[in-house]
């Protein structure tokens, strides 16, 4: 009886191995919403594009009288908008070779692959996320801040990943006299180890995000509009600001986002895309929006002052 050997499932197992041991951000994404791409719903299935719920908040009051408010519970689309793929071609003679052989091929293709698509995901995440910690002489200390900033974010206390270069991993390894604590289970080779909670991986490329030609002077214009993902700032014509640029408001600092408590911080903003002024006043799109009491202490009046992260250009 002839052989039945299926290659490409060969293939994709030997690459899948390559990437999930060379990309180490891959390993640590939440999968939870793949399920839903190939669900039929009423005889439908979604396309390319699902439904992500955000969980609604309220307003906690004090007394026995309650003042019902409205549910607005937010949803996100999550839409699979980037494809990538690199090809080959194998002989019959090749297509019959031993796994060991074809891993060996197959190898630098999915190290390739999985850079492109490692680096894409990072710089999506890196422009999409407000929290910056400035990195300064000890290198410690600037996790301990992030922990911080993450805590106060409300994010679980379990699956925390620092994703380092090759030289941070040396700056803070020197910091801590490379004494790192291991983790329980040891998933990824890249893994170096346990620090402030995070589980530290190294990278060979970690994105830059690029400031435009503006970043100092500048004040919000005119009066802010309450739960707006956008902010009117002065500015001259032809100024830049880059998509991931990150601000803060003078005055305006962060919450607790179940109860509204000030953080005792200032708020951290980041452009969602790049904008170029055409006049004396420009108008940002910002993550996160304007909501007291949810995102930030109070809306900002006219004229306070923006500091952006950075230097220009």
């Amino acid at each position: 009886m002839a052989n039945t050997i299926k290659v490409h499932e060969m293939l994709a197992t030997a690459a899948a191995k390559v990437i999930a041991d060379t990309s180490p951000l891959f390993t640590t994404v939440s999968r939870e919403g793949e399920r839903d791409f190939g669900k039929t719903v009423n005889a439908h299935k979604p396309g390319d594009t699902i439904s992500v719920r955000v969980p609604a908040l309220g307003t906690v009051q004090n007394g026995a009288t309650a003042v019902p408010g409205d549910i607005n519970e937010k949803v996100v689309p999550l839409t699979i908008d980037v494809r990538k793929n690199i090809s080959f071609t194998l002989s019959t003679h090749e297509a019959t070779l031993k796994m060991t052989d074809i891993e060996r091929m197959v190898a630098p293709y999915a190290a390739q692959l999985a850079k492109s698509v490692h680096d894409e995901l990072l710089t999506k995440i890196n422009a999409g996320v407000a929290n910056t910690v400035f990195k300064t002489a000890a290198a410690d200390d600037d996790y301990f801040d992030a922990t911080a900033l993450i805590s106060e974010g409300m994010a679980p206390q379990m699956d925390r990943y620092a994703l380092v270069s090759a030289r941070e991993k040396a700056r803070v390894g020197k910091a801590l006299n490379n004494q790192w604590t291991m983790p329980t289970e040891l998933s990824r080779k890249s893994t170096i180890g346990m620090f402030s909670g995070l589980e530290f991986n190294e990278t060979a490329s970690t994105p830059i995000i690029t400031n435009g030609s503006k970043v100092a002077g500048l004040t919000t214009s005119g009066t802010q509009t309450a739960g707006a993902s956008t902010i009117t700032i002065t500015s001259v014509a032809a100024d830049t600001f880059k998509k991931g640029q990150t601000f803060t408001i003078a005055g305006i600092n962060g919450v607790n986002p179940l109860n509204g408590g000030d953080t005792g911080a200032l708020r951290q903003f980041v452009i969602t895309a790049d904008v170029t002024a055409s006049g004396t006043t420009v108008v940002l799109p910002i993550y996160p929006a304007l909501i007291v009491g949810q995102t930030i202490t109070a809306l900002p009046a006219t004229a306070t002052a923006i500091t952006f992260v950075g230097a220009a250009n």
